[in-house]
């Protein structure tokens, strides 16, 4: 995870090897990361993803990408599969956790 913005966090990179794949160690990693984000008083996060089944399972919910803000396009913006790299946008507010 990490922190974005004043109240929002970012789960970013999460792979999970197929050999360890099952073991609920996804789960494990982002329900800390929730946990951490709320610790540090944040109210929302977020992931851009190829599965959102995954997240959706934890509460997130699918969200236009227009809905994030301008920064995390700083990011997609300079990616060569940029503008058709086909994530997902979720999102989750923490509250609600």
């Amino acid at each position: 995870m990490r922190s974005t913005w004043e109240d929002l966090a970012e789960v970013k990179a999460l792979v999970i090897d197929e050999e360890y794949q099952g073991q609920r160690l996804g789960r494990k990693i982002v329900e800390f990361c929730i946990d951490e984000a709320r610790a540090l008083g944040l109210t929302k996060a977020f992931a851009l993803t190829y599965r959102p089944g995954f997240f959706k399972a934890l509460g997130f919910r699918e969200v236009p990408k227009s809905e994030l803000p301008h920064k995390v396009w700083n990011e997609c913006i300079h990616c060569v599969k940029f503008p058709n790299c086909g994530e997902i946008a979720v999102s989750i507010d923490l509250a609600d956790v």
